[in-house]
């Protein structure tokens, strides 16, 4: 669903999904969460469509989108604040 959601924004706002995809990248790399990330990332969407002045209907667009994205890892938002969230681990080829 994010994804698709990015692949939209695109279309809708180049400039905000260029900006959405250095903040994906910043807070996974950081904390390891793609859940994290995807959910921050869907945050900043809103924030930057109205920051950037975008017309109502690319507003309403981003405010779908981000409660969409909220309501799809709500499962993940509870394992992220329990501590339980799946952490990505970056290993090197041939290590165990």
């Amino acid at each position: 669903m994010v994804a698709t959601g990015g692949g939209a924004t695109f279309a809708l706002a180049p400039l905000v999904a260029f900006c959405c995809i250095g903040i994906w990248l910043a807070i996974f790399v950081l904390t390891r969460y793609a859940s994290l990330a995807s959910i921050a990332t869907a945050l900043a969407l809103t924030a930057l469509v109205v920051l950037f002045g975008y017309p109502w209907p690319i507003v309403v667009f981003a405010i779908a989108g981000t409660a969409a994205v909220i309501f799809v890892h709500r499962q993940n938002i509870r394992r992220l604040l329990g501590g339980t969230e799946h952490r990505f681990e970056l290993r090197r080829p041939g290590r165990v």
